[in-house]
């Protein structure tokens, strides 16, 4: 048994063996203030104002073998959660005012009954084995404002189960029990409760007016259920609901209407269902966080997301997107993250990312797309972070990041079948261009790149990640890239040191390298790196 309170007095009266004498000292371990002695032929432990945090479990464990007739505990400060008590034999508890207590996992298999505890407002039953909530069984708790019943074994509720919390309820957790039927009577009328967990229970509908009447509500947790169906109904007066997770669930589709009808939703959570079809959020006004993504969507419909002026974020990877229609996304100014990684698209419009004004993450990662051009990313004067690894990428278009906004800092290019870059492909600097896993090719035609690299200092592979090597041709196969330029300039130079008559088998001089070419010097040592001959 946990007790989150402050427990300044606190008595046990542990009754003696009939034929025994009663104990005349308190046991070991007992907290120095407290007064033992005898009562009425039972032993006595009176701790008023000697009880906190540290010595309650002393306490506890000093009276762990006794028969104890009765545990009384008056909290009237606040005091950090102390330590599960041990298993005793415990005849009655009292407890009188505390404001928060926690009775978790201790195997408890009904709801005790408590009387009248007038300041109580936050009670934890978690982690039990509570099989049903009889009628009244709070009655005697006339402040409570937080239930938690999380993980018992709760399969039912009777018609007239937390009638008495109605008026005062504020949060209210039945997650993880085994409720199939959405309780609906029950559920209806709580004036003042804004949060509710229905999650990881058997539920496989909400049907008509499942949740009604419900106007402070602001959150509400479905997820982790079986649910296959949600009727356009279901969901009635409840003006100020701002989150909603359905997510791990099997729904194949979720009525736009309905979503629609939540005026102040800001978080919806329809990851992990069966969704074939795109619901539409058009002029959801304070919408911020859309998730879908682990469904079977195959298409972004035209306006399913449009004028959303505070929507933040979508989700919409693991799906089996392929198309994107014109105007999927529109008019989403506020719009930072979009996640479309492991689908299948294959091509990319830009038109599709042009009234995305202030987007900084795009995930494109494991798609079907092999080529871009300059149009495909020139819409987007905030992007910070591009994921297009994993797509089997052929082909990079001239100009395609050549005017990239200052604040575009990591390109991830790895694992695709890119060979070559053209000739402005790329032209302001981009501090990490990921290019692990790709067949380059590092011939004349590279030389722009590589000096691009060395003269922005670009990363190329991430910390512990094995360094980028040449494919072909056999002249550099399995050089390091950055090696790549070093070797470059020195057989241009003793090219160019034969061609004066000068003697061109002499190893250049590492300085007279580094002030030709400054950022070499950035690669490490340059003497270690293998700098070619005149015969390389």
């Amino acid at each position: 048994m946990n007790i989150d309170s402050n427990c300044i007095g606190l008595s046990a009266n542990i009754a003696a063996a009939p034929d025994e004498l009663p104990i005349p000292e308190c046991p070991l371990g007992t907290p120095e203030k407290c007064k033992c002695g005898n009562d009425e032929g039972k032993f006595r432990v009176l701790c008023e104002n000697a009880i906190n945090s540290k010595n309650i479990q002393n306490l506890f464990t000093s009276i762990i073998n006794e028969v104890i007739d009765r545990l009384s505990i008056s909290c009237s400060e606040p005091l950090e959660m102390v330590p599960r008590l041990p298993a005793m034999n415990l005849k009655r508890l009292e407890i009188v005012g505390c404001e928060a207590l926690h009775l978790i996992n201790n195997s408890m298999k009904s709801i005790p009954v408590f009387g009248l505890m007038p300041k109580l407002e936050s009670l934890n039953l978690d982690r039990n084995e509570i099989s049903e909530v009889p009628e009244n069984a709070f009655k005697g708790l006339p402040q409570l404002r937080h239930l938690r019943l999380q993980y018992n074994k709760i399969c039912t509720l009777s018609n007239d189960a937390l009638a008495e919390t109605k008026t005062r309820l504020e949060l209210l957790d039945l997650s993880g029990n085994c409720l199939s039927i959405i309780p609906s009577p029950i559920l209806r009328g709580f004036d003042r409760l804004m949060y509710m967990d229905l999650a990881e229970n058997q539920f496989t509908e909400v049907g008509p007016l499942g949740f009604m009447q419900l106007p402070l509500l602001k959150e509400l947790r479905l997820n982790s259920n079986r649910l296959e169906r949600i009727a356009p109904n279901a969901f009635v007066d409840m003006p100020q609901l701002k989150t909603l997770y359905l997510r791990d669930n099997v729904l194949p589709m979720v009525d736009s209407s309905m979503i629609q009808g939540f005026k102040q939703l800001e978080v919806l959570d329809l990851s992990r269902n069966m969704l074939n079809q795109t619901p539409s959020f058009k002029e959801m006004v304070n919408l911020k966080q859309v998730r879908l993504d682990y469904n079977k969507l195959r298409v972004v419909d035209a306006y399913a997301f449009s004028a959303n002026i505070k929507l933040e974020l979508i989700n919409l990877q693991n799906n089996e997107i392929s198309k994107i229609d014109k105007n999927g996304f529109d008019s989403l100014e506020q719009l930072t993250t979009l996640l479309l990684a492991n689908n299948s698209l294959t091509k990319l419009d830009g038109s599709i990312f042009a009234t995305l004004p202030n987007l900084q993450n795009l995930n494109l990662h494991q798609n079907n797309i092999s080529s871009i051009d300059n149009t495909t990313f020139a819409t987007l004067p905030k992007l910070a972070v591009l994921d297009l690894s994993s797509n089997g990428l052929e082909h990079i278009g001239v100009g395609a990041f050549s005017k990239q906004p200052p604040t575009f800092y990591w390109l991830d290019l790895s694992n695709n079948k890119l060979k070559s870059f053209d000739k402005g492909v790329f032209d302001q600097k981009i501090t990490n261009i990921l290019l692990n896993g790709n067949p380059l090719v590092c011939d004349d035609k590279m030389d722009w790149f590589v000096h691009y690299m060395v003269v922005n200092q670009i990363r190329t592979s991430r910390p512990n990640e094995p360094e980028i090597k040449c494919s072909a041709p056999d002249e550099f196969a399995g050089v390091r890239l950055k090696e790549l330029m070093i070797k470059k300039s020195s057989k241009t130079l003793t090219a160019s040191m034969q061609r004066l008559g000068l003697d061109g088998s002499a190893q250049p001089n590492k300085n007279f390298l580094t002030n030709l070419f400054p950022g070499l010097a950035n690669l490490g040592d340059i003497q270690n790196l293998g700098v070619a001959k005149a015969n390389c």
